[in-house]
């Protein structure tokens, strides 16, 4: 079995109407302002329904419950999820998980998470992860008042694909693997082997060699001798690193958004890598580490090169890529200047978003 991954967004503007009540993540928000919509509006649950969909490659929210079909009109996204996770499985699918994020400065969704994840669950027969995050001020309908790249790339390197490829083989090479059709197996069954080694690689990309050689030097793991069977600390850290990564992620996930990291280039179909950065028109913040060995400092500043209206920020850490996560100290101020300097905006949107 090939796993397939769909990916739904909706946006819907707040209403005018103040009888209309606010439908968010199969839930209703009393005190909160509603949104325009020929259903409900549930931004949360359309993007849900747009995603199955598309994994399931049975088209979209609009092909499959049109605004001109009254009988779902003003209908719940509930109720458009449960026809949908129906549809999907009478098209000979499964349904694995569903993780959606909601994009918005209201409604907060932290004091009723567990209560939207039971009823979204519920509705689709399966598990279902919720979160919520603001954009900082930033306007959400393709206005482009700005752009932050954050320890990435414009395209993803050949030494990029060269570590990613033995994580891929990894995963597919461990016998739990089972061709990707390993979710029936007993416990303690899967690649949960091959996924752990991907992760110990994965993770030594993300840190940098001065801090692993400072850290670790060449200890023996305390209790063991690394001529006698035993590990170096660094090995131990390196198990523990993988061991956690497999109690709660999905070894089909890893090679998709993996595979997806494979093919990134911002100049596929637009003229080159040049021309697509060069076209970009939104003020933009390129924020490196100095010692990403994964994403190194010299593709952030291609990146600021090209980029008409651009400016390059680096941070000093010893950590490598996890630069990005560590060093909040130097990141906050770096992010906060930028948003200052770009237009206000007034006009609200919620999104959801689905992958």
């Amino acid at each position: 079995m090939n796993p397939t991954v769909g990916i739904g967004v909706d946006v819907h503007a707040f209403s005018d109407d103040a009888a209309r009540s606010l439908a968010i993540a199969g839930l209703t928000w009393p005190g909160e302002r509603g949104l325009d919509g020929h259903s409900d509006a549930d931004v949360v649950a359309h993007a849900m329904c747009d995603a199955l969909l598309s994994a399931a490659g049975i088209g979209d929210l609009g092909g499959q419950f049109g605004t001109a079909d009254p009988e779902w009109a003003g209908a719940s996204g509930v109720s458009l999820l449960k026809e949908t996770a129906r549809r999907v499985r009478a098209g000979g699918s499964t349904i694995g998980n569903v993780a959606v994020q909601l994009i918005g400065n209201t409604p907060k969704i932290g004091p009723r998470r567990a209560e939207a994840v039971q009823v979204l669950s519920a509705a689709i027969s399966a598990p279902v992860s919720l979160s919520a995050t603001t954009t900082d001020g930033l306007g959400l309908t393709g206005r482009g008042e700005g752009l932050a790249a954050i320890a990435t790339a414009a395209a993803t390197s050949s030494d990029q694909i060269a570590w990613a490829h033995p994580q891929l083989a990894a995963i597919r090479l461990d016998p739990g693997y089972q061709g990707g059709d390993y979710y029936d197996s007993d416990d303690g069954g899967g690649p949960h082997r091959g996924l752990a080694i991907a992760r110990q690689i994965a993770h030594t990309t993300y840190r940098s060699a001065a801090e692993l050689n400072g850290r670790f030097q060449r200890y023996p793991q305390s209790g063991e001798d690394p001529f006698v069977d035993g590990r170096y600390a660094i090995q131990s850290y390196l198990d523990h690193q993988g061991d956690k990564l497999t109690r709660r992620f999905d070894a089909n996930s890893y090679l998709v958004l993996t595979e997806a990291t494979l093919t990134h280039d911002l100049g596929r179909d637009r003229g080159g890598t040049y021309a697509a950065l060069s076209g970009i028109t939104a003020k933009t913040l390129v924020i490196a580490v100095d010692s990403d060995r994964l994403y190194p400092l010299s593709q952030s500043q291609r990146i600021a090169e090209y980029v008409p209206s651009s400016e390059l920020a680096v941070i000093t850490s010893a950590h490598g890529h996890d630069g990005f996560l560590i060093e909040v100290e130097q990141l906050a101020p770096i992010i906060r200047s930028f948003l200052s300097q770009l237009v206000p905006i007034t006009q609200t949107q919620t999104i959801g978003l689905v992958a």
